[in-house]
């Protein structure tokens, strides 16, 4: 039986992996992280352009990676997979309970 939150996991589930296809797409680029918009401007007349450099544009780099680890984030709320977390963390998730470390007295 399909019920409507099986329905929105499966779509949540679907753009996610479209998501992850664009970045990965992107990412076989060679050139994608070398790649920068130019804009000029001559007298009255201004465009934009696009040029490969030698330098790397860490920023973009940069927000890839991040918007991998969101993508990956979503994709484990919606599946509810704690696999890749640290022990207390997926303890915290799965129970709401967070166990904090013994204290110890001062002599």
């Amino acid at each position: 039986m399909v019920t409507e939150n099986t329905t929105s996991t499966d779509r949540e589930m679907k753009i996610a992996d479209k998501l992850l296809g664009v970045l990965d797409k992107a990412i076989k680029d060679k050139e994608q992280f070398y790649r920068y918009i130019v804009k000029e401007k001559n007298g009255s007349d201004s465009g934009e352009e696009e040029r490969i450099f030698g330098k790397m544009d860490m920023q973009a780099f940069n927000n890839a990676i991040k918007a991998l680890d969101s993508l990956a984030e979503i994709k484990r709320g919606i599946t509810g997979d704690t696999s890749c977390m640290e022990s207390g963390e997926r303890e915290e998730k799965e129970t709401g309970v967070v166990i904090l470390p013994e204290v110890e007295e001062e002599k």
